[in-house]
């Protein structure tokens, strides 16, 4: 939660500072993680892709619902984050089609993992775009998230963000 100001340490058998300004902060920090806000994106095509964001501080974490989702419309359809990554981001996909970690309309180097042997040691390829069932991660700023035009049908599926 940005800007809280610590009110601890509690110590056992005292009375604590249950003040206002402390048990609203953290209801209010509660409800974020439980119930964050949602930013929809409507499909070009059908569907929506929602975007739940429950850590916003320092590290942060992004859960990105597409339903039904298909941009076929002729251009990459962007949506923008609530809170903006400013270092590094580490993606994992499901179904969809390609997409793009962006700073405004500038789509990000991505490292992709394109294998991994039994010593669990992988191999990457770089690129600006991430396509279904994949792992990268994009040592940049990341405030928009592109969804690439094209795909044969829709889809269901989950994109996580997790990064400073």
């Amino acid at each position: 939660m940005a800007g809280y100001t610590k009110k601890g340490p509690f110590v056992n058998g005292t009375t604590p500072p249950m003040d206002a300004p402390f048990c609203n902060g953290l209801e209010n920090w509660i409800i974020g993680v439980d119930a964050p806000t949602v930013a929809t994106l409507n499909g070009a095509t059908s569907g929506t892709a929602k975007i739940y964001q429950p850590l916003v501080g320092t590290t942060k974490y992004v859960v990105i619902q597409l339903n039904n989702f298909w941009n076929n419309g002729g251009s990459v359809q962007t949506i923008a984050l609530p809170t903006a990554f400013t270092s590094m981001v580490k993606v994992r996909t499901e179904s969809l089609f390609n997409i793009e970690l962006r700073v405004g309309s500038t789509a990000q180097n991505i490292d992709i993992v394109t294998a991994l042997n039994v010593s669990g040691i992988g191999n990457t390829t770089t690129q600006t775009l991430i396509s279904a069932w994949s792992s990268g991660r994009c040592i940049a700023a990341v405030d928009t998230i592109g969804f690439r035009n094209g795909g044969s049908n829709a889809v269901n599926g989950l994109i996580i963000l997790e990064g400073i």
